[in-house]
């Protein structure tokens, strides 16, 4: 039970030693602590003691009867925790402080009988200890209506401030969705055109007016969604020899990376989104990237590969940037490409390790270093990961797995996986509280998470 309860400030002032149980007689009962007023309806007696019975005077002959006195009316009897304590219209004396006793005796019983129960309930539901003396936090759950796309789901984004969030399918099309209300999810506007082929990936920018788009007809498209529901293309490139897999902004929103087909990773300025200009020259990998991913704080970029490579590059200066390190390769699953997402701080790194997500600690990035043991929740290879504060959202086969990693050597599942997909879940996008999960079933998902 914990010390800020209700139920344990109710035992706190109820076990507290005091002089209320020894009171001088005639003198009022008095109880320290916050006031709490129990209002007791009771009859108001005479002052005699319950137990006896007082015997009248004998009567003389003949002479009248005294009438009977009229029965006192009904009174409240209130008991003040942290003030006096009197019951209106009996006095004070050995009988009054009799049933005083009693009355304090059974409010710390009930006190404790209701403690017992909210600890035993609290317990139970598996209280997470934090800071707030509320209950716990409510399960994981799925909320609002399913995203319907006329293909498999390929990506999906939140705006900055979550109030939009982005699709993207396998049907050529991109669609925005206003989810301020997550519980009842509206469409915004019409379908944007991404491309002849599959959209890949969609992500805004850091200010949430930039949306880009990727297609495997190797175009990505920048489009101006200030105004989310009358959205305007800026401008459209082709980054690519090929098929383009990813677009990421990084945290300043000045930068943008591409990834292709063509085993290479492309970096943009669109601080004018016009206008995009490359930057420096292109970083090479031995195999197609599949999805870049920048740090919080701007300075690193990883890069995943269908060959299970994970790399990390130095782009503090965009126009020279370099090597950093590389992951071990998988344990399992070796060959299979690594979805990856970078916590707070950019010190810590999700990798996907065949049917499983490891932590790195990337501190030292030429160096990375394995935290705790490999989280395993799925039957399949995991295909993505999402990471917000410090819940971890891990997607693979038809589920979804959550996890606490406030401690990244010795994480905590949240839950049991999330189901509800029938098809292979592809993307994951990740806020405070929200979290929208992508399918192969051509549905986006919706969950409380916070």
């Amino acid at each position: 039970m914990r010390a800020d309860s209700f139920a344990g400030q109710v035992i706190a002032v109820l076990s507290r030693r005091t002089p209320q149980f020894s009171a001088p007689p005639g003198e009022p009962q008095t109880f320290p602590g916050r006031v709490h007023a129990l209002l007791i309806q009771a009859r108001a007696g005479t002052g005699a003691e319950p137990d006896r019975t007082a015997t009248p005077p004998p009567a003389d002959r003949g002479a009248r009867p005294e009438p009977a006195a009229p029965t006192p009316p009904t009174r409240p009897a209130t008991l003040v925790l942290g003030g006096e304590r009197r019951r209106p219209g009996r006095p004070a004396g050995p009988a009054a402080r009799g049933r005083g006793r009693v009355i304090v005796t059974v409010a710390a019983v009930l006190a404790v009988c209701a403690a017992i129960v909210l600890s035993s309930v609290q317990w139970r539901h598996g209280s997470d200890g934090g800071g707030g003396g509320g209950a716990a936090a409510t399960p994981p759950h799925e909320i609002g209506l399913e995203l319907t796309a006329a293909g498999s789901v390929t990506s999906v984004d939140f705006s900055p401030d979550g109030r939009t969030l982005a699709t993207a399918a396998v049907d050529g099309t991109v669609r925005l969705w206003n989810v301020t209300k997550p519980t009842d999810p509206r469409p915004l506007g019409q379908p944007l055109a991404g491309g002849v082929q599959p959209v890949t990936s969609v992500a805004f920018s850091a200010n949430g007016h930039i949306l880009a788009s990727a297609a495997t007809d190797g175009t990505v498209r920048l489009w101006n969604v200030t105004k989310p529901t009358d959205p305007r293309p800026f401008a459209t490139i082709t980054p690519h020899a090929g098929a383009v897999s990813s677009v990421a902004f990084s945290p300043d929103g000045r930068t943008l990376a591409t990834t292709g087909a063509d085993h290479a990773t492309r970096l943009w300025n669109v601080t004018d989104p016009r206008a995009p200009r490359a930057i420096g020259v292109p970083l090479t990998e031995v195999a197609p990237v599949s999805a870049a991913v920048f740090s919080p704080d701007g300075r690193a970029l990883a890069t995943t590969a269908t060959d299970g490579t994970v790399r990390l590059w130095d782009v503090t200066h965009p126009a020279a940037a370099t090597r950093l390190g590389l992951l071990p390769p998988a344990t399992d699953q070796p060959g299979t490409a690594r979805p990856v997402a970078f916590a707070p701080g950019s010190r810590l790194l999700a990798a996907g390790d065949g049917r499983s997500v490891r932590l790195w600690d990337i501190t030292e990035p030429a160096r990375p270093r394995p935290l705790g043991q490999p989280l395993t929740e799925h039957t399949g290879a995991v295909t993505a990961v999402a990471l917000a504060g410090d819940i971890l959202a891990v997607g693979g086969d038809d589920t979804i797995a959550l996890w606490k990693i406030a401690d990244p050597a010795a994480p905590s599942e949240l839950g049991r996986p999330l189901t509800g997909h029938t098809g292979t879940v592809t993307t994951l996008a990740l806020t405070a509280t929200i979290l929208a999960t992508g399918s192969e079933d051509r549905t986006v998902r919706l969950w409380n998470v916070g």
